[in-house]
């Protein structure tokens, strides 16, 4: 081991019990790491009279028998080193991404005044007041909230009425109310994908029109002016799900998968050039296809008909 480092660790050995600069807790004598020093401060460096202020809170704290804060050098192992990581700590959640973290930590900062870092809550003659107590510093409701209102933008919220009554999506950020109801009778609303649909197209109340102008725009991607036979088949969640099916956590378009593809199938067989950019080419040579079998299947049926009502006309003659 290099002679650096067994410097190092001799004088962690030998530093005191201290306050985690993370979570506010007591560090043991020789436990956790030294973190570098001026981290912790506000800036870019700790000026002199900040280390002035807290030398004058620790000898404060230590003749009221408290744990000394020693400039916020000390942190336990497995704490964070800033105030994002303290996000996905406190709330347990590993599946938040950083930018969701840190916009979580700006709100709760924002809204409460208070850091998530005891360094940082704690500077300067406020270290006299630190807890002591791990992140007994952080309103934890307040953290929670924030973190309740920036999914709701970034991932959605439920709606009280149910998923979307067109496409059954469970969570959305935006929910409008519709014309549609659920088979109990209760409310149904729109995604906010929907309620665009169905805004641009005059806010229809009549179901078929919704089929048409809602279910297969955002199913599809179908924007044709003169509506299909039957809609393609397709039937709206408002239609399909139970009560029992209302409560599941559910993408757009997901509540009856096979009968959903097939609708999206007929839609991008007749209309190709709504189907993604990839497929287009290949669906519209496969259209052609299909147009001169039936014209030949035409043909061959004309023909049939002609030399079955003059039998002087062969039928190599009609063709």
């Amino acid at each position: 081991m290099p002679q650096k480092s067994r410097e190092v660790l001799d004088r962690l050995r030998d530093l005191p019990e201290a306050l985690c600069a993370a979570c506010g807790a007591p560090v043991g004598a020789g436990d956790g790491i030294t973190a570098p020093e001026g981290a912790p401060g506000r800036g870019d460096a700790w000026s002199n009279s900040a280390h002035v202020d807290h030398d004058r809170a620790d000898v404060d704290r230590k003749a009221r028998g408290l744990t000394p804060v020693l400039r916020w050098q000390r942190r336990h192992d497995a704490c964070p080193t800033t105030g994002t990581t303290a996000v996905k700590v406190l709330l347990d959640r590993d599946d938040l991404t950083d930018g969701e973290a840190e916009a979580i930590a700006a709100r709760y900062v924002g809204t409460v005044r208070r850091a998530l870092l005891a360094s940082r809550q704690f500077f300067g003659p406020d270290a006299r007041d630190a807890p002591g107590r791990a992140w007994q510093h952080v309103d934890r409701a307040a953290l929670a909230d924030a973190a309740k209102k920036v999914l709701a933008r970034s991932r959605g919220a439920r709606c009280s009425t149910g998923p979307c009554a067109a496409c059954g999506a469970s969570h959305s950020t935006r929910w409008s109310t519709s014309p549609l109801r659920w088979s109990s009778g209760g409310p149904a609303s729109f995604c906010g994908s929907c309620a665009t649909h169905w805004e641009q197209a005059g806010k229809p109340f009549d179901i078929d029109e919704i089929r048409f102008r809602v279910g297969l725009r955002s199913l599809a991607g179908f924007n044709g002016s003169a509506r299909p036979y039957g809609a393609f088949g397709i039937r709206l969640a408002v239609e399909v799900l139970g009560d029992d099916e209302r409560d599941a956590k559910r993408d757009a378009w997901s509540f009856r998968p096979e009968q959903l593809a097939a609708v999206r199938e007929r839609v991008w067989a007749e209309f190709p050039k709504y189907a993604p950019l990839d497929e287009q080419a290949e669906r519209l040579a496969a259209k052609a296809e299909r147009e001169r079998d039936e014209l030949r299947a035409a043909r061959a049926e004309q023909v049939a008909e002609e030399v079955a009502r003059n039998p002087f006309v062969s039928e190599s003659w009609a063709s």
